[in-house]
């Protein structure tokens, strides 16, 4: 009843659009940069967990009022988003194999569960702000817990692809009276 709120067609609107065009840059970024499993794995991962941490701190911190969930649920959009961005950029850096991914994820879930969960069993009148700041710092921990134990784990190589998608060189032509110099490339 609350006209502030937006109606079920713009939800879906704004929905399909990000999905588009979310598709659409997708499928030309990954066809500019090499990829593995693992680095698609771990971009994935890192929206997710982003999301997840960031919905739940959030929630954990509003204050009660009408739009606290939409609020917590735009917070984990924005750092699911953080997430995938965060991803993309540092996958070939990072680039994990899928096991080291997975076993990272495991050890988040545990986390989370450990702490929240174990809130959430032992309390006879649980704070839903308790359970969420405990389900998301303990999701943290597990996660930093799990990247540090799985350290040692080999990188996955992508087989076949260029070091970097961009090709820069310097230049220099002569001209009368002296030269140009320059930088040629191709993306």
């Amino acid at each position: 009843a609350d006209s502030k709120r937006w109606s079920v067609e713009t939800v879906s609107t704004v929905l399909w659009t990000g999905a588009t065009l979310g598709g659409i840059a997708g499928g030309m970024l990954t066809s500019i940069r090499p990829t593995t499993p693992g680095r698609v794995s771990y971009t994935g991962s890192l929206a997710l967990w982003g999301g997840v941490v960031a919905g739940f701190a959030t929630g954990a911190v509003l204050p009660d009022n009408a739009y606290r969930t939409e609020n917590a649920l735009l917070a984990a959009g924005i750092g699911y988003n953080a997430g995938l961005i965060g991803g993309i950029l540092s996958s070939p850096v990072v680039s994990p194999s899928v096991t080291r991914v997975r076993l990272v994820d495991l050890s988040g879930v545990a986390g989370g569960i450990v702490l929240g969960g174990t809130y959430l069993a032992f309390s006879r009148d649980p704070d839903p702000r308790a359970a969420m700041a405990l389900a998301g710092g303990g999701t943290a921990v597990g996660l930093a817990i799990g990247w540090f134990a799985t350290r040692g784990l080999p990188k996955e190589i992508a087989v076949g692809a260029k070091a970097s998608p961009f090709f820069v060189q310097p230049t220099l032509s002569p001209v009368p009276g002296g030269g140009v110099i320059g930088l040629a490339g191709a993306m």
